[in-house]
């Protein structure tokens, strides 16, 4: 029975002292990045810099499986080898990726370099930063299909190309008063004619079955007619 008193005394003391230990929490990968951020020194228009070196460390406590790498859509400035695409990082262990500047405009260019993993917070990304300098170049104009002479371009005869735009369909329209007594008409006289011909054409196979009818039959009502025998009356 005293025994059952001290043990809640016992159970705090050793919860002061920290020999209770609280549940260990699940292992996860978790990604770091050196360094956090990429910036290129000037660039001229149209010309490739020098790679610069981007680390990966799995930080974590359990394998980091990195599945993609690419460069944000507005980094047509920017290109990477994607090296460390489709690696496993054990605990501890790193990658390394190389990136290049190559500006196609003057100015401050930037994008991001996007790494997707199982690691909390994927795709992390490493910001890109870069100027370009120079004059930006003219608009140009492919030409391949095209006769040009002072500026002027004209369309080969073996060369047109036709753009066709789809038809285009015209509102339904209900027939006026006019064109629907029109065919009114037109049908009562069509059904008159063909009922005139029937009338026809019933008349005249009636004749036909009259003097088609074999010798010695009368007609409806009438008694057969004989022929005369040779040596009768």
């Amino acid at each position: 029975m005293r025994l059952l008193r001290l043990l809640p005394l016992l159970a705090i003391s050793l919860a002061a002292a920290g020999v209770l230990v609280a549940p260990a929490e699940a292992a996860a990968p978790a990604v770091t990045f050196t360094p956090a951020s990429l910036t290129f020194a000037d660039q001229a228009i149209g010309t490739t810099s020098a790679p610069q070196s981007v680390t990966v460390t799995n930080t974590g406590d359990a394998p980091l499986f990195i599945n993609g790498v690419s460069i944000s859509e507005a980094g047509l400035d920017f290109n990477t080898d994607e090296a460390c695409a489709g690696l496993t990082l054990a605990p501890g262990t790193s990658c390394s990726m190389s990136v290049t500047f190559h500006p196609t405009a003057s100015g401050t260019r930037t994008a991001t370099l996007n790494v997707t993993d199982n690691a909390a917070g994927s795709p992390q990304t490493v910001p890109l930063t870069g100027t370009g300098t120079g004059t930006n170049p003219p608009l140009a104009i492919d030409t391949q299909f095209f006769t040009c002479s002072g500026g002027v371009c004209d369309i080969g005869a073996g060369s047109n190309v036709f753009v066709s735009k789809p038809p285009v369909a015209e509102p339904a329209r209900l027939p006026n008063r006019r064109e629907t007594e029109g065919a009114a008409q037109r049908a009562v006289v069509q059904r008159s004619d063909s009922q005139w011909h029937g009338a026809r054409g019933r008349d005249a196979a009636q004749r036909l079955r009259r003097v088609q009818r074999p010798f010695g039959r009368g007609q409806e009502g009438e008694p057969a007619r004989r022929h005369p025998a040779v040596g009768h009356p």
